[in-house]
């Protein structure tokens, strides 16, 4: 009986390491980029429920509708109106497939990092923006 349960654990682990994503998928950039592009677009046009479309239940729960606004307000004052959108890679970072982006503004440029589930659907578990200026 020990010999069976040790088995099917085994078994387990080893559809569990299966599963989990060790690589980048070749086409991650034809699957983020309109994510990216659908989040600063809804931002743009003040439309938050296409805005959240892609996100996991973690992310439906943590950016609110005033939170929305604050990243709105925040972007678009500071750097104007979005122009452009322009993909530099994608990386396995701590178990998520993180996708990096230049996004050109009229008044300036800005980093984005938007952060995937390793596996499909891939929904948005997060994005930042680590080079906005704070002051």
């Amino acid at each position: 009986m020990k010999q069976k349960i040790l088995l099917l654990l085994f078994f387990l682990f080893l559809t569990a390491c299966q599963s989990k994503t060790t690589e980048v998928p070749e086409d991650i950039q034809s699957i983020s980029q309109p994510m990216a592009e659908n989040i600063l677009t809804s931002l743009l046009n003040d439309d938050y429920t296409s805005f959240q479309r892609d996100f996991s239940e973690k992310m439906l729960s943590a950016i609110d509708e005033s939170t929305f606004t604050s990243i709105q307000q925040s972007i678009f004052n500071t750097l104007g109106e979005y122009q452009d959108l322009t993909y530099q890679q994608t990386t396995l970072e701590d178990g998520y497939l993180v996708s990096y982006y230049a996004i050109q503004f009229s008044g300036g440029k800005l980093s984005m990092r938007l952060v995937l589930a390793p596996e499909a659907p891939y929904q948005v578990e997060g994005f930042w923006f680590p080079d906005f200026p704070t002051e």
